[in-house]
């Protein structure tokens, strides 16, 4: 019998991929797809090539996003050289937004608390309060700040103020008679807690003070809350 005749080889005549324009994260990873037309193509070997290696790497067809920037990658078929490219843009992977708010009082005062927000990145801008990242509170309550940061992504943080006191304290004197009239015990009692006077025992809960008298005198104190508010009288 006559040998058989060799198959007819079938020519690569073009190449494409299944994508054209990539974007990645540093580190991220692509598939590249070469799709070869005709299908039943005899050869079908491809090579791949990144333009720059230093943006982005290509290993059989798999990109890796190694820098920030652009590049392209190319496949070639060993078949006639036909080419496909995909353009792949590498950004540097975004930190997550973090924002804090700080106090230049933290505990209970009779001065202005000024709160300041602070951000873990700078491309971050404050679109109320005039572009001020402090908001100064003159009595308690809440302020909202709200920003943006270069992504176009919006959102808000808000400070809360509850330890503002300007109202110094409300007092009651109490006097008892002990020791057969010998002696009197006065007793001030406030609506807040105060702060110890000198010579005179500041009470477990802090919410009055007391003193005896063994004669007759006048005495004026000054009675001061946590937040520093001052009442003055006279005993």
């Amino acid at each position: 019998p006559e040998p058989e005749p060799e198959p007819e080889e079938i020519h690569v005549e073009k190449v494409e991929l299944n994508l054209q324009d990539i974007s990645l994260e540093i580190g991220e990873k692509a598939t590249l797809v070469a799709i070869i037309t005709p299908n039943d193509a005899t050869n079908k070997n491809v090579t791949w090539a990144s333009e720059d290696e230093n943006i982005a790497s290509v290993d059989d067809g798999i990109v890796t996003a190694i820098g920030p920037g652009e590049t392209t990658i190319t496949v070639t078929t060993e078949d006639g050289e036909k080419t496909a490219t995909c353009r792949i843009t590498v950004t540097e992977e975004v930190e997550e937004l973090i924002s804090t708010i700080s106090y230049d009082y933290t505990e209970r005062t009779n001065q202005n608390v000024t709160a300041t927000i602070t951000f873990n990145r700078d491309d971050v801008t404050i679109t109320n309060n005039e572009g001020s990242n402090e908001y100064v509170f003159e009595e308690n309550g809440t302020f909202t700040f709200e920003y943006i940061d270069s992504e176009g992504n919006v959102s808000q943080n808000i400070a809360r103020v509850t330890w503002i006191d300007k109202e110094g304290p409300q007092i009651n004197i109490n006097y008892e008679t002990i020791n057969n009239g010998k002696v009197v015990q006065v007793t001030i009692q406030a609506n807040e807690e105060l702060k110890p006077i000198e010579g005179w025992t500041l009470s477990e809960d802090r919410l009055s003070i007391s003193k005896t008298f063994d004669e007759n005198q006048i005495e004026t104190i000054q009675l001061s809350d946590l937040a520093g508010n001052i009442v003055e009288t006279t005993i």
